[in-house]
């Protein structure tokens, strides 16, 4: 058994290091077809950190050319599935304005506002990534009434609103608690103007008149 494992972590490091000098030799290449190719391969094997590498290396090489538009999506995406969500908010917003009668325009902007949206901190924190990811949502809303995303694209605002609802409102009520009693009113008072439909409006209206 211990023969056996030893010989299969010897496979997988010499599978390893072939990889690396494959790419490397991929990468030392001037040839773009080559680089683009070897990209979309990556890619499609999910191995989406060497794919962004050569898709960032090979766009200044396709300027004008029909691949030039797959390689920005597709680089666009390759940030996305690593979970750099500020990354692919930004070349999804290039892509859309590279290419606004692309196929992939509609798409595009959704995922600019999503990644926002995945980027967004728990409601405790600063939330200018949220209302960034809030108006970015609303904006793709407006150009696309129509769009299979709406319905996504609605829950998200909701969801992305009951952040900034809840950070309000215990802003409010910390006043409260520490008997900052006039802050406290101004707070609950501001909470009710800017978020009428809430379910913790009638909690706000009990703790301004007991303020």
């Amino acid at each position: 058994m211990a023969k056996y494992l030893y010989k299969s972590v010897w496979l997988v490091l010499i599978l390893w290091i072939t990889g690396c000098s494959d790419f490397r030799k991929i990468q030392n290449s001037n040839d773009p077809d080559l680089k683009y190719k070897a990209a979309m391969e990556y890619y499609e094997d999910e191995d989406f950190y060497r794919a962004a590498i050569l898709f960032e290396e090979v766009l200044p090489l396709l300027v004008g050319t029909e691949k030039a538009e797959k390689a920005q999506y597709y680089f666009a995406y390759s940030h996305y599935k690593q979970g750099n969500y500020l990354l692919s908010a930004h070349y999804f917003e290039t892509f859309y304005t590279n290419y606004r009668r692309s196929q992939y325009a509609e798409e595009a902007l959704y995922m600019y506002a999503y990644s926002l949206y995945k980027e967004s901190p728990r409601y405790n924190l600063d939330q200018s990534e949220t209302m960034e990811a809030i108006n970015s949502m609303q904006n793709f809303i407006n150009r696309y009434p129509n769009s299979e995303y709406l319905m996504q694209a609605n829950q998200i605002i909701d969801q992305l609103q009951y952040k900034l609802e809840k950070k309000a409102f215990e802003k409010a009520e910390q006043y409260y608690r520490l008997d900052r009693l006039k802050a406290a009113i101004v707070s609950f008072d501001n909470f009710q103007k800017n978020f009428p439909d809430s379910d913790m409006n009638e909690l706000a209206s009990y703790y301004m008149i007991e303020a």
